[in-house]
């Protein structure tokens, strides 16, 4: 690639068809040397030539290059609209629907969570109005649900796990704490009485109560305070249980 200058023009000129034999490079007196350029007879048809190619071969690839923007916006509108009409298309969609579907079905049959006692809702998950509170506005945040049932039933766990902790204390009275797979951790509170050991695995929960309904702690009646975490934060246990609720709907059990 020769880089020159016009005679009487100070902007170089890059011309990548230029040779060496097509050019007389002369000196100017001075403190600088300034080129001076003698083009050959042939040399500029040649470079109008080779620019013109440059400019179809760009056209063409700017031509490309919108055809191809076009078939993607075809394809995005199809893929948004729900028409996908491909062969491929179809079996992904059929694929995705029945894995969903299959899925749902599992975790209806084999629920991750089971309700741990039979018993009425006293009150659920988030903000309530303080239990010994006098005032409307005493509110409170509540982080798990209460469940009231006479006091001395038997409370299973909610799924297999190992009992990680036993204890009392003065907000949740007898407690008992089992932890599950992937971080989960259930919290059983106000018993009036554990009836399993810390280190103990239960593998069908429903054989081995781990304690009875009582009102220990902080608490205004019988009941059962249950709790769902992952990883230390409270999560609503009714997402969790609805699907012990559907499978008892279909299935009574």
């Amino acid at each position: 690639m020769a880089s020159v200058n016009r005679p009487g023009s100070p902007y170089p000129l890059v011309n990548p068809t230029v040779k060496r034999d097509d050019i007389r490079v002369e000196r100017q007196s001075g403190h600088e040397l300034i080129p001076m350029v003698t083009f050959s007879r042939d040399a500029v048809p040649r470079c109008r030539q080779k620019l013109v190619h440059c400019v179809v071969a760009m056209d063409r690839e700017i031509k490309s290059f919108r055809k191809t923007v076009r078939q993607f916006d075809k394809l995005a509108t199809k893929i948004r609209a729900g028409t996908l009409a491909s062969p491929s298309g179809r079996r992904l969609r059929r694929a995705a629907m029945g894995a969903f579907a299959g899925l749902v079905l599992i975790m209806i049959l084999v629920p991750p969570f089971l309700v741990p006692l039979e018993g009425t809702v006293t009150s659920g998950f988030f903000f309530r109005r303080r239990p010994e509170g006098f005032f409307v506005l005493d509110i409170e945040t509540h982080k798990g649900l209460d469940i009231a049932a006479p006091s001395g039933t038997q409370v299973s766990a909610a799924a297999p796990g190992v009992v990680s902790a036993t204890g009392t204390n003065s907000s949740f009275g007898n407690y008992v704490r089992v932890t599950h797979m992937f971080g989960f951790d259930t919290y059983y509170a106000h018993l009036s009485e554990i009836t399993v050991d810390k280190g103990r695995l239960l593998i069908i929960p429903a054989l081995r109560p781990i304690g009875k309904v009582g009102s220990t702690g902080r608490s205004t009646g019988p009941h059962l305070h249950f709790e769902i975490r992952l990883f230390g934060k409270a999560l609503p246990p009714r997402f969790l249980l609805v699907f012990h609720g559907i499978r008892k709907a279909i299935f009574r059990f």
